[in-house]
């Protein structure tokens, strides 16, 4: 069984201009240790869905380079403890 937690990184969209909060999963491991999973943005989430299912106050926005976006790249590879 694996046991998930989540962290959010919040900060101003550096495309767009607007605050977002960038929610980074984290598996726990066997020795304890929490190990970086994936990263969900709400732009990049957002822009997945079919237009009329986008939530209307970033529908149409799309996110140029994920992996050149602080907000999303900038967590941590393993932690120890998440409170």
């Amino acid at each position: 069984m694996f046991y998930y937690s989540t962290l959010g990184n919040s900060g101003t969209c550096p495309y767009w201009e607007i605050p977002v909060t960038v929610i980074g999963k984290y598996r726990k491991r066997s020795d304890g240790a929490w190990s970086f999973y994936q990263a969900q943005c709400p732009i990049i989430e957002n822009s997945i869905l079919p237009y009329d299912e986008q939530e209307p106050s970033i529908r149409g926005m799309r996110c140029p380079n994920r992996y050149k976006c602080p907000l999303y790249t900038e967590f941590q590879s393993s932690v120890t403890e998440i409170i």
